[in-house]
């Protein structure tokens, strides 16, 4: 082993070992899996294994639904994945959730088989190649990295962003209802309702996240930050309603929101306004959403009727006339009427009131036959007669008006 990589290994090691003790896991020195040949599912044995250590255990006894979200903001490139809903079975951890999203959005990545749980060493392709570090983290001492003056990644290759991207001690981190767990993903088990952010600590081994410093950062002050819990749960259900309605938000609220919770220098005036509008949009959008279908439907009826009133006019055809009712042998008589040009044809309609109900008797399919025989009851009185024309278009049909009743006189 040269003394270049031996130097390296040193470094790993030592990061390993800070990560251990501020919620991270060992990488260095261990098998690295990669995402797209094995499932690296690792569980911690149970919460007694981990007492000595005074962190907090997470435990849930069923399935349900979690509100997480993949950032990037200390190196000002947003979301990896913008706050979504996942589901997980009971028992499922932290591990597989990140699994899950990762796999879902189309993203390899290297995770680490420890003794003490899952590690999430990179993701491929989450780095964009394009630093745009906070302010905030640059101030946070003279040895911040700054857009000028940081440390390369060794992920090039695949454009990758984990441990050692740009520092010595950055890599992937979590939270967990806006706490760090102080355990390993794969030790903290997903309960119903829980906001997790995986976010990448770029300095200070997540103090540039708000994490409180150890000993291991040589005393740097931990950022103060605001509570993102609540805006990444509320962007998760906005991002799932706009998915299914693409007309909810005209006004681009998710965007500009997503502008200020993304940019870490933003003030805490901007972030309380930022979360305020997407609050105010949820509680707004049934209303809204009823009004608008309402309107709709309201205006796609006018539409319809505006469009049933022209074809109407453009395909009634005109009203015939009833020219004769001629006697055509014993009880018969032959009904004769003016062609119409546009009508399909003719229907034959009898009565014996004149202002009675009408029986329709015949339907002439042909535009040309202008006349029909036909038998008159047997009883005597007074038949009444009349024509309607009927043209056939675009699937319906359109009926002209009744000519005028003409009457014959059953002897």
């Amino acid at each position: 082993m040269n003394i270049r990589r031996r130097t390296k290994n040193i470094i790993a090691a030592l990061l390993a070992m800070v990560l251990c003790l501020t919620g991270f896991l060992p990488s260095s020195g261990m098998q690295t899996v990669r995402a797209e040949e094995k499932e690296a599912k690792i569980w911690f044995k149970d919460s007694e294994d981990n007492a000595d250590s005074g962190k907090a255990t997470f435990v849930s006894d069923k399935g349900g639904i979690v509100y997480a979200s993949v950032e990037k903001f200390t190196v000002g490139q947003g979301y990896l994945i913008e706050p979504t809903e996942v589901s997980f079975e009971a028992g499922e951890t932290y591990a597989d959730i990140i699994e899950k999203l990762l796999k879902a959005n189309g993203y390899t990545y290297d995770a680490q088989n420890t003794g003490m749980g899952f590690y999430l060493a990179e993701i491929d392709h989450a780095d964009s190649g394009v630093l745009n570090i906070p302010q905030c983290i640059s101030n946070m001492s003279e040895d911040a990295p700054t857009n000028d003056k940081h440390k390369s990644n060794p992920y090039k290759d695949t454009q990758g962003l984990g441990e050692f991207s740009y520092s010595n001690y950055s890599g992937w981190y979590y939270f967990v209802n806006n706490e760090n767990p102080g355990l390993g993903m794969g030790g903290v088990k997903a309960s119903d309702g829980d906001v997790v952010r995986y976010q990448f600590t770029l300095y200070g081994l997540g103090a540039d996240l708000g994490d409180k410093p150890n000993d291991q950062t040589g005393g740097i002050k931990a950022l103060e930050l605001p509570n993102k819990d609540s805006v990444t749960k509320n962007l998760a259900l906005m991002r799932q309603i706009l998915a299914k309605d693409d007309k909810a938000d005209p006004e681009g609220i998710y965007k500009n929101v997503l502008k200020i919770v993304t940019n870490m220098d933003s003030t805490k005036e901007q972030f309380a306004q930022a979360e305020q509008r997407v609050s105010a949009w949820l509680a707004e959008y049934p209303q809204k959403k009823a009004e608008r279908d309402r309107a709709e439907k309201e205006k796609a009826e006018r539409e319809k009727a505006a469009k049933e009133a022209a074809l109407q006019k453009k395909y009634t055809p005109a009203k015939t006339t009833l020219r004769s009712i001629k006697n055509a042998g014993k009880n018969k008589v032959r009904l004769t009427w003016k062609k119409v040009s546009k009508a399909t044809g003719y229907e034959i309609y009898r009565s014996t009131k004149k202002k009675g109900t009408y029986k329709k008797i015949k339907t002439i399919s042909k535009n040309k036959t202008v006349s029909f025989v036909t038998k008159l009851p047997k009883k005597k009185g007074t038949c009444y007669f009349k024509v309607r024309t009927y043209r056939k278009a675009e699937g319906k049909v359109y009926y002209g008006k009744d000519s005028a009743v003409k009457s014959k006189k059953v002897k």
